[in-house]
């Protein structure tokens, strides 16, 4: 994905493609909600517009 935003004419407007994604199974009998998503390893940027 960081080759994608890298090589993007505008880094503001980026159509990200994923080849392929794996999901967890879900738990019988959880309660709500079983997919919990997290990204490790990235790091949280704030970006100020003036508009």
């Amino acid at each position: 994905m960081t080759e994608q935003v890298v090589k993007a004419s505008d880094h503001l407007n980026v159509h990200v493609v994923v080849d392929s994604l794996s999901l967890p199974e879900s738990i019988p009998d959880e309660s709500v909600g079983t997919f919990d998503p997290s990204v490790d390893g990235w790091t949280h940027v704030v970006v100020n517009f003036v508009v």
